[in-house]
């Protein structure tokens, strides 16, 4: 742990140098020095601590909704979930078909 920004600086240059002795590369555009946020994998880390990142929630408020199975599968899968409905239609002895057959009225 550095105490001041010059010990810092002084790790980050010991840091470069062991990383081109071994011809190792950062991708510039994926480093961030001196920031007071991060984001990462959809969240934003800070000091404060971690939240989830403002874009993803707009982006998730601004899906149409579900006009079939399929699409439906799909955001089940985006959000992790597949594995927790297929377990529990499973128990109930019903599948995703069978249960939004009615709400999408397009399978035969």
């Amino acid at each position: 742990m550095s105490k001041s920004v010059e010990e810092h600086l002084t790790h980050m240059r010991i840091i470069f140098d062991l990383l081109r002795a071994h011809q190792l590369y950062l991708k510039h555009s994926k480093c961030s020095f001196a920031t007071s946020h991060v984001g990462y994998l959809g969240h934003i880390i800070s000091h404060e601590g971690v939240t989830v990142d403002p874009e993803k929630i707009r982006a998730i408020h601004q899906w149409q909704q579900p006009q079939s199975c399929s699409a439906l599968r799909g955001i089940f899968g985006s959000y992790g979930l597949l594995p927790q409905i297929y377990s529990e239609l499973w128990a109930s002895g019903s599948t995703i078909d069978q249960t939004t057959q009615e709400k999408f009225n397009y399978l035969e």
